[in-house]
């Protein structure tokens, strides 16, 4: 399970649980977590798991910061800002 606190914009203050990886993010509809946001692409990350990781990975041509690091992927860790 992993579970995201959303720290600015329209959702601050907000927690969201997903129950199922992947989990995608953007701006769709159709994303699992939906954020109305300016510079929130309809499809911008997505977390997997991959073996005992949780990795977040950007789209293409999505930017992504974890803590305050630009990156494309990264392993999450408890605590992380994305």
């Amino acid at each position: 399970m992993v579970q995201l606190q959303i720290l600015s914009g329209k959702k601050a203050g907000d927690q969201f649980t997903a129950a199922r990886l992947p989990l995608q993010v953007g701006r769709s509809a159709e994303a699992d977590l939906p954020l109305e946001e300016p510079g929130v692409w309809p499809r911008h990350f997505q977390i997997r798991r991959e073996g005992l990781d949780l990795l977040c990975q950007a789209e293409p041509s999505a930017l992504l910061s974890v803590n305050g690091v630009r990156v494309e992927q990264a392993v999450l860790r408890s605590g992380d800002v994305i």
